[in-house]
């Protein structure tokens, strides 16, 4: 999971190498994630999380939720359609008002598709988005963790 853009300027309280998704599984088609809103804080509560990716099996269309008042202690799981050329699946995440958000400068502007009345139900907010690449890569394969192997030569004692 990487960050490729982002729109605003407030970053989670993690470093970008540490992305707010773990990836818990995946294959060739899709890819299953889950967002930790900690990242902001592990006493903060996000106010609006929006979480927009294609959807598994009917692409191009995408998938855009909605989750209110996300704590720490949320586990948010969605599963997103993987593009076969790239073998990577885009995120897109909007936060609203989290913590040390900045109005003048976090002015990101949530996307109809997210919500009928977003612009409206959110003017004047802070709004950040994170544009997040996740591979697809499948579990098991080149790239995953294999365990380390010690193999011994004919007349070695390793």
């Amino acid at each position: 999971v990487r960050l490729a853009a982002m729109h605003g300027k407030t970053m989670w309280n993690k470093t970008p190498l540490n992305p707010p998704f773990r990836v818990l599984a995946s294959n060739v088609d899709t890819v299953e994630f889950q967002f930790f809103s900690s990242a902001w804080g592990m006493d903060e509560v996000l106010p609006f999380v929006y979480t927009s990716y294609n959807k598994p099996a009917s692409m191009p269309d995408q998938e855009c939720v909605l989750d209110e008042n996300v704590s720490s202690a949320d586990v948010i799981t969605h599963t997103a359609q993987c593009n076969s050329a790239t073998n990577t699946a885009i995120v897109d995440l909007f936060i609203v008002d989290g913590p040390n958000f900045d109005p003048a400068t976090d002015d990101a502007n949530i996307p109809r598709c997210c919500h009928a009345d977003a612009e409206s139900a959110h003017d004047g907010a802070a709004v950040v988005q994170y544009v997040f690449v996740i591979d697809c890569t499948p579990s098991g394969a080149d790239g995953a963790e294999t365990p380390n192997r010690v193999r011994g030569l004919r007349g070695s004692s390793a």
